[in-house]
C-alpha cells in the first residue's frame, strides 16, 4: 500500500511541465525557478513584461503574476491611487504595487475540471488576458514603449492627481 502512495504522488500532472516544454520550443527565455514556479518574459503591445507562474496542486490553481516593471518612475502615492482606480472596472484580476514600484497584474487559473490539454489553454487564455489588462493599463500611464502612441503626460510635474483621476473617471451623458 506504501508503494502505491509513493508512486500516485509522483505521477501528480504539473501544468508547468507541459508549458516549459511549450516555452522551449517557441525560443522563449525562461527560469524554471522551482517545480511549482516558472518564469519569463512576453513582449506585449506596449512593452515587455515578466511573468510568473505558479502551480498550486491542492488548490487546483495556476496564479499568474505579470509583472510591468516601468511604473518604478512614477511616483508611489499617485500608482496606489491609479490601481484603486484600475481595480474597481477590473474583472478578471486584480493589480497591486510592490516594494519596489513594480505594478503587479494577478489572475488564477482553476483548472479542477479541466483536461490536460484544456489547462494549457487556460493558462494561455488568462496570460492573454494579463497582457491585454497590462497593456491598457500602460497606454492610460503612458508607458508604452511604442513611440507612435501619445504620451499623456509630458512632464514630470503632470503626475497628479487630478491628472490621474480624470484619466480613469467614467464619463456619464452625451459629449
Amino acid at each position: 500500500m506504501t508503494a502505491l502512495k509513493a508512486l500516485s504522488q509522483q505521477s501528480l500532472y504539473n501544468p508547468l511541465n507541459e508549458f516549459e516544454d511549450l516555452l522551449e520550443s517557441s525560443g522563449y527565455d525562461y527560469q524554471r525557478v522551482t517545480k511549482t514556479r516558472l518564469h519569463f518574459t512576453c513582449d506585449g503591445k506596449q512593452g515587455c513584461y515578466d511573468i510568473a507562474l505558479e502551480w498550486n496542486e491542492e488548490a487546483k490553481i495556476v496564479k499568474i503574476s505579470l509583472i510591468i516593471t516601468a511604473t518604478r518612475s512614477i511616483p508611489r502615492d499617485c500608482m496606489e491611487r491609479c490601481i484603486a482606480q484600475t481595480n474597481e472596472s477590473a474583472w478578471h484580476g486584480f493589480f497591486l504595487l510592490d516594494g519596489v514600484g513594480n505594478t503587479i497584474f494577478k489572475v488564477l487559473v482553476q483548472y479542477a475540471d479541466l483536461q490536460k490539454n484544456e489547462i494549457i489553454e487556460a493558462m494561455e487564455t488568462g496570460i492573454d488576458s494579463a497582457m491585454r489588462e497590462a497593456d491598457r493599463f500602460s497606454v492610460s500611464l503612458a508607458l508604452s514603449d511604442n513611440k507612435d502612441v501619445p504620451s499623456l503626460f509630458q512632464n514630470d510635474d503632470e503626475w497628479t492627481l487630478e491628472n490621474l483621476t480624470l484619466m480613469f473617471s467614467e464619463t456619464k451623458g452625451n459629449a
